[in-house]
Order: C-alpha cells, then structure tokens, then sequence
C-alpha cells in the first residue's frame, strides 16, 4: 500500500485563514475538506533522531498503540491506534497544544488507510529495542514550577496530574528559590504519560511553567499529610492545618495575587470533554474542578496564545536569522527563525512555549534595532516549517533546536530569575583572568559601541558591567558578543543588566 501524504487530510494546529506569509494556495484550499476518520494517524516533520519509542509515547496516552511505521528517509511515521475512538481524542487534544517530539513540533493528521499492515516480529523487536521505555522510567515524576504568577500547591498540582492516572503520593518543597514536586503514580505507563502531556506547558495562561522529568526515586516516603505532602493512598489520614491555595514559597519567590487569574489551566493544557476516561483519573466525566467558578472556557483555543511570533519593520540589508536567535533567545529558548522570502523586513520565531514568546515580546516590541523600530506581535501561525531541499530562499530559514546557546534549557535556571528588559547597561560574565578590561572595552567600540562607564565586579572579576550610550548600541553588541570566544576554553555571555550603572 502507498503511505504518500494524502491531499485531503486535515492538519492539525494550522489556522490558515489569513496568512503570515505566503503559501501554498492549493493546499490551503485542500485542508479545508474533511478526511475521513481513521485509527491511523500520519505524522510529519520528525526529528532525524528520534526513534519508535518516541512515536509510541505520542500516543501512549490517549489508547493502545498497535503499530507503528517510521519512515526516517521521508521524516515522517504512521500510528496505528487501537480504535477511531482514541486516534479522535488525540487529534482532538493536539488541537490546543503543539504536539512534538524531542522538543521537535510535529504535524499530525488522519491517514487515509484504516489499518497498518507491518512485519509480525515489529512488536517483539520494538520491545527488544526499548519500545516500551516507560516500564524503565519508573513511577516517579520530578515537576519543577517556573515563571509563578499565581499560587501552586500539592492540590493545584492534583488537578492537573491526576487526569493521568491514580495519584498515589506527593511531596512539594522549595529549592534554589524554585517550587518542586515530587509525584507518584500507580504504575510507569500513567507517569510517562503525565510527562508527555505536561513537560513544558503551562497551568495558567502564560505562566506557571511545568519542567516534567522522571526521577531516580522508585518510591516516596510520606510520614503524615499536610500541605507539602500527601498520601493519596492513606485518605483517613489526618491532614494539618492548610493554607487554602497558599504556594510553599520563601520571600524569594514572586508574590502571589488573592485570586487566581481569569484563564486557567484547563483551557492552557486544552482539556476538553473529549479528554479520554482512562486519564481522567478519580474525576467523572461530568465532574468539575474546585476552581470552575474562576474559569473562562468559551473562548478555549480562539485565543490561545502560541508559541510563534512575527517580527516586523526590520532593517532587511542587515539582519539575518542568527542576529534574531541571538537577540530573541535572550527572552526564551528559539527553535526555529524565518525570514520571509517575499518580505526581507519581516520574519517569523518559534520558541519552545507561549510563555517564552510572551516574555520576548513584552520586551522587545517597539525597540530600535539597526535604526528601524522592530514590531513584534503574535503570528497566527503554530509552527515555522523548515522549508524542502529543493525550495527557493531555503537559507533564510534556520533551525536552533540543539543549539547550546538557549539560556533556559535546564529547567530551574538561574537565567529565569534574570530576566531584564533592554537597558544601556548590559551584565558580562565568564571573562578570564587574562582579558583585560581595555581588551573588553575595544570589543565593543568595534561594533560602534560608545561606552560611558565599565567596570569589574568587586568580589568576582569573572564578571563586570558595561554602559552604552544608547540602547540600541546595546541591542547591537549583545548580538555581536554573545558567546565570542575570548580563548580556547572561554566564550563571553552577554545580557541585559537589571539596573542601569550609576556614575562614579
């Protein structure tokens, strides 16, 4: 059988009704018609290194995978879920939120075939390969909360985990000025699917970031419930005291408004009636959160913000997409950059989440960057494709998937907490002993930098301060200076100050 793309299948997370910039007009026309449903999913624009097993935990959880045909000539795979009935809840989902596969966002569609017809030793040998690496995983997830706007605790955390599977027990607690959790499920299948359903989403809209991974532990000890931990196991235990909806956080933490925000997490992580039983844990279908009232879901995914923005206005005989990494990157970790081919002024960023673009563009909207005043807004667009071998204007796309230089990778960074709007004075560090403070200062005049003040740090001559004369002086070195090298081990990292320096 042929398992070329179909013409009249349906992509999934492609608003294509007014265009960002030019495209295919026949397959806009073409996505328009409904495919007919399939338990078989056709999923394009894989990552070259991912593997079968990644493909299967797309899947995992909303039924049964019962096949899987990966093409990696073609970067493109079939699945072959266990009935319509769960392939329909997964297209469904990935409606309101990216779906992706090492950090890769994918397209996935109806297939036109009803079944996959594969070898009868794929299931033995996928196994032996590791297929089903969950079971290895464990039970045990580590959740790391980031950009906290509003309160989290273990009961806001059960909300979201439990519609996985049975929670068994909880541990919360405060590290590096950071909130960590500590989650436990019946068995490994339910946690590795909390981990590719929640890793990188957000509770509320735009904010409250969850970084999901497995942890080492196979089993968490809870000595008494109260507000840092819990066994769900055990519910005639007594619970202390609890500050209602209070997170667990030191004076470090953000300060936390009395009401939750309008948008919650049901309509950020797009669950929906839809959402299959067996991940819905001890929640009937018809039940609801304790949080409903504060809810605004008739606008669910019309207005979800994206991870994908449009930068506009842009000096065409100067910028290129290495310059936007650089400078957008310092606001977020930058997938992927397009400069429009028809429109060299204008240009397109994905970044790994919307709170990321939301950050980038609060800061950077309206800022002068090589004498032109940059627009930055929302694209309508879920995802920047990389264009064909053989496409005109290839080279003014670039993909930084694997890039070294995100500052926000690991999740619980201190770049989190270092986050700055563009200002004269910009913040240096990893500078060795033997650069100079004269070395550094003609750096930056070579980029047209005009320099008002300098200086090292006191007690730490590995980093220092630098005052431009302007701030678009300062746009400009960062992009230039980021990450140069300065010897055999040692590459400059350059950011915008928190305050500007005072004249001494």
């Amino acid at each position: 059988m042929s398992y070329s793309p179909v013409a009249n299948q349906n992509l999934i997370g492609k608003k294509r009704t007014h265009s960002d910039y030019n495209s295919d007009t026949m397959e806009n026309k073409r996505i328009k018609n409904e495919a007919a449903l399939s338990k078989v999913l056709h999923i394009r624009q894989i990552a070259h290194d991912a593997t079968e097993s990644d493909l299967r935990v797309l899947g995992t959880p909303f039924g049964t995978v019962k096949n899987v045909l990966h093409m990696r000539s073609k970067n493109q795979a079939f699945l072959e879920m266990d009935s319509i009935d769960s392939a329909k809840t997964l297209i469904n989902y990935y409606q309101y939120t990216t779906p992706t596969i090492r950090n890769m966002p994918v397209f996935i569609q109806f297939s036109q075939h009803q079944e996959l017809r594969t070898n009868q030793q794929q299931p033995k040998e996928e196994s032996a390969n590791g297929v089903d690496s969950y079971e290895a995983n464990g039970c045990v997830l580590k959740v790391i909360v980031t950009n906290i706007m509003y309160p989290v605790n273990i009961d806001v955390l059960k909300e979201v985990f439990q519609r996985c599977g049975e929670l068994q027990k909880m541990v919360t607690f405060i590290r590096n000025d950071q909130f960590h959790a500590l989650i436990q499920y019946a068995n490994p299948k339910e946690a590795s699917a909390a981990k590719t359903l929640f890793d990188r989403q957000n509770i509320y809209n735009g904010c409250n970031t969850l970084h999901v991974e497995f942890s080492k532990m196979t089993e968490l000890t809870v000595k008494y419930n109260n507000e840092k931990m819990r066994d769900f196991t055990k519910p005639d235990v007594a619970i202390a005291q609890m500050g209602a909806m209070q997170p667990q956080m030191n004076p470090g933490m953000l300060p936390v408004p009395a009401s939750f925000p309008p948008q919650m997490f049901q309509q950020n992580l797009g669950f929906t009636g839809n959402f299959p039983h067996h991940m819905m844990g001890n929640l009937s279908p018809n039940s609801q959160i304790s949080y409903q009232p504060h809810m605004v879901s008739h606008n669910m995914g019309n207005q979800r913000q994206g991870s994908v923005l449009l930068v506009s206005h842009l000096n065409e005989e100067k910028i290129n997409c290495d310059d936007l990494f650089i400078l957008f990157g310092h606001y977020g970790d930058v997938l992927r950059v397009k400069i429009l081919f028809n429109k060299k002024n204008t240009a397109l960023i994905q970044f790994t989440d919307a709170s990321q673009s939301t950050t980038a563009l609060q800061n950077l909207n309206n800022v002068t960057l090589y004498e032109q005043e940059m627009r930055v807004s929302r694209s309508k667009h879920d995802n920047v494709n990389m264009p064909k071998a053989e496409d005109e204007g290839k080279e003014l796309t670039k993909e930084y998937v694997n890039s070294p230089l995100h500052r926000f990778k690991k999740p619980g960074s201190k770049n989190f907490k270092n986050i700055f709007p563009p200002i004269c004075t910009l913040h240096l560090s990893n500078i060795p002993e033997s650069v100079s403070e004269e070395e550094i200062k003609e750096m930056f005049t070579e980029y047209g930098g005009t320099i008002n003040n300098f200086r090292f740090f006191p007690k730490d001559r590995r980093m220092a301060l630098i005052q431009l004369s302007t701030i678009e002086e300062a746009l400009v070195c960062l992009i230039k200076l980021h990450n140069k090298k300065l010897n055999e081990s040692s590459h400059l990292r350059v950011s915008f100050a928190k305050d500007e320096m005072s004249q001494q």
